[in-house]
């Protein structure tokens, strides 16, 4: 009998100390697997996430315009194509804008990461803003296109017209591609931050 109390106790210490070895190896990862993160760059990771959203909201509000454009064109409204199209090029500074912001936000977020210690998670850093600094020139590249769409349009408008349908629907399509680029390196930037935030344990509330 007392062989069987004994024989119970063991059991319970080995499978008390089984726990405890798990819980303490258990702590041990999550503790390894959490890297300290510097405030300034949870802030600035945070704004250049913020920043990313709103080029985001900012282009998809232009492409609709730009398929408006392309209706009003092949409806020969010539002038309300203008219209809409100069309404877009007068967009172009806050685009600009955000792409400035973007481009600071994104700077001082690579700046802020070198404290980090992980080598891996500061890699996944210098990927996200590699993506950002893409997305900015191809942002001035959309800019671009749309003032020439416009001159191509007002062209249209004149007497002895210039302007023809064969170089508007390129612009138009050259916007789109550039559009899209654009959607694509946000989307890549986001998972890169994604990747980075699992390495470190990082929770971004988005």
């Amino acid at each position: 009998m007392e062989k069987q109390e004994l024989s119970k106790k063991s059991k319970i210490r080995i499978a008390v100390f089984t726990a405890l070895g798990l819980i303490v190896l258990l702590f041990l990862f999550f503790s390894l697997n959490n890297v300290d993160i510097p405030e300034e760059f949870k802030i600035a990771r945070e704004n250049a996430a913020e920043a990313s959203e709103e080029i985001s909201k900012i282009l998809n509000d232009s492409v609709e315009n730009l398929g408006l454009i392309a209706r009003y064109e092949r409806e020969e409204n010539i002038s309300d194509a203008r219209n809409l199209a100069q309404e877009e090029i007068n967009k172009a500074d806050a685009r600009n804008q955000a792409a400035l912001n973007l481009a600071t936000t994104v700077q001082q977020m690579a700046q802020s990461a070198q404290a980090i210690e992980s080598e891996t998670a500061k890699q996944k850093v210098v990927e996200a803003a590699s993506y950002q600094v893409t997305a900015i020139t191809h942002i001035l590249r959309y800019n671009s296109l749309l003032t020439r769409l416009l001159q191509e349009i007002e062209a249209k408008l004149q007497p002895r017209s210039t302007g023809t349908d064969q170089r508007i629907d390129e612009l138009l399509a050259e916007l789109n591609e550039e559009a899209e680029e654009i959607n694509i390196l946000n989307q890549n930037f986001n998972q890169a931050l994604k990747e980075f935030d699992s390495i470190v344990g990082f929770h971004y509330n988005s």
